[in-house]
């Protein structure tokens, strides 16, 4: 079988699998927009709504990704042949231990449910995880393998972008964190900027001007726009300076209580005990220096594209 064959197969799986995905998002957040929910479980109808809205952003971005994967595999680029290796780690790893612990871990015993249909949907799930697990070697054996290799250098070492993986990534990080904040946005949940406590209203027009920051700096960097990239570091470092102005600036007991008040008000429950602030401003600081660190050392890759 010639050795293209196989990693077009993967690419047209891919692609299917990410088209899935994209319409589930698109299903999960039209439900959680315009079906009423009602208080009648364990969890409130808020918090459900956050935690949909945060799987939906996660499904738009795998899909957004894999489309954007499986077109590279077809136009031969090495960036998407890496992104297969990784793809096919992550479904044999959560495949693999998925069917272990639904061999493993007991169901709740219910004496009403018939045990017969336990079993199937017990069977069932254990041989969808070793699918995923199984699709997941074959993509490490296919993308790894010498002959895989020559395939993609062959046909996409002239053409290949020359825009780093590195760039890519922190590319494609800005567009899907723009779904997610614009889902923040839509059902207004409460957060903190530069030691404000933000909610209501205020928290969808501060959502959609970060938005369309993160979609035009996205897709920038994506373009090797040069201002871009400059503007980028620029709106990183106000990020990092946000996680550092809410535990330094004036006044930090009182903001907290502010905003444990409207995170109760929409989730109608407790605030959780966060970690120590000092630690959480530190860690976004360096989560931002980390990522101005690749766009400095990779600044060359912008050389006559602004």
């Amino acid at each position: 079988m010639p050795k293209w064959i196989a990693i077009r197969a993967s690419a047209v799986l891919a692609l299917a699998a990410s088209l899935v995905a994209l319409c589930f998002s698109v299903a999960m957040a039209t439900a959680l927009l315009f079906s009423p929910m009602r208080y009648s479980g364990p969890l409130p109808p808020n918090l459900v709504k956050a935690f949909g809205a945060v799987m939906a952003a996660f499904l738009a971005g795998a899909g957004i990704w894999g489309i954007a994967v499986g077109v590279g595999v077809f136009r031969r680029r090495n960036w998407a042949r890496v992104s297969m290796v990784v793809f096919g780690g992550l479904l044999a790893f959560f495949g693999g231990t998925g069917a272990l612990a639904m061999l493993l871990v007991p169901f709740p015993m219910n004496p009403d449910l018939n045990q017969r249909i336990v079993s199937i949907a017990r069977a069932s799930m254990v041989a969808f995880y070793l699918l995923m697990a199984l699709v997941g070697a074959w993509w490490l054996i296919v993308f790894n393998r010498q002959s895989g290799k020559r395939y993609f250098a062959e046909g996409g070492a002239a053409t290949e972008s020359a825009r780093p993986l590195s760039i890519g990534v922190i590319g494609w990080y800005l567009m899907v964190a723009a779904v997610g904040t614009a889902l923040c946005g839509v059902f207004r949940i409460p957060t903190i900027l530069f030691g404000f406590v933000v909610a209501g209203w205020t928290t969808l027009a501060v959502c959609t001007v970060l938005t369309a920051i993160q979609l035009y700096l996205g897709a920038g960097l994506l373009q090797l726009d040069e201002s871009a990239r400059v503007w980028t570091i620029v709106y990183l470092s106000a990020m990092g300076a946000n996680g550092l102005a809410t535990v330094a600036a004036p006044g930090y007991p009182a903001r907290m209580r502010a905003f444990a008040g409207e995170f109760q008000k929409f989730f109608h429950m407790d605030m959780p005990l966060l970690p120590n602030a000092w630690l959480l401003g530190t860690a976004s600081v360096a989560y931002v220096a980390i990522l101005i660190w690749f766009l400095v050392r990779r600044r060359a890759a912008f050389a006559g594209r602004g």
